[in-house]
């Protein structure tokens, strides 16, 4: 079952995403790549301001990554990531945020009012696995 969760998300097509969000009110959007989730979120709001509050329960990772990563499958990258960014998100190592996905999901800052409308179109589009993760805030 991991195998073909990991294959399908591999082989997920995002090349509709651009005409289907075309008039969204999307404020931000990165790939989930390199930075692992932590270090794109650092990047999309350095210099705005804001802050971020992630629901970490609501993170979708696929099948069998905290198992692997207890049993010490670790991407070097991961330190790496948690070095340069650990700091900006309060020194918080949870595996998920540093993880560096070669092919990764998409993260997009929407106004909150419009998050679940396209939770909604993205689960239409075949994207299961879409959901709210957080909520960005003023900085304290």
């Amino acid at each position: 079952p991991a195998w073909r969760a990991i294959t399908a998300a591999l082989l997920q097509n995002h090349a509709e995403l651009p005409e289907l969000l075309n008039d969204f009110p999307i404020h931000a959007c990165t790939d989930i790549s390199g930075f692992g989730l932590g270090g794109h979120l650092c990047e999309m709001i350095e210099g705005t301001g804001l802050s971020v509050n992630l629901d970490f329960d609501k993170i979708p990772v696929l099948p069998e990554f905290f198992a692997l990563e207890k049993a010490g499958f670790r991407s070097h990258l991961a330190g790496e990531n948690f070095a340069a960014f650990g700091d900006k998100l309060g020194g918080i190592d949870n595996p998920a945020l540093w993880d560096p996905q070669t092919h990764g999901p998409l993260l997009f800052g929407v106004p909150a009012a419009d998050a679940r409308r396209l939770v909604e179109l993205l689960h239409g589009a075949g994207f299961a696995n879409a959901c709210v993760i957080g909520e960005v805030l003023p900085l304290k």
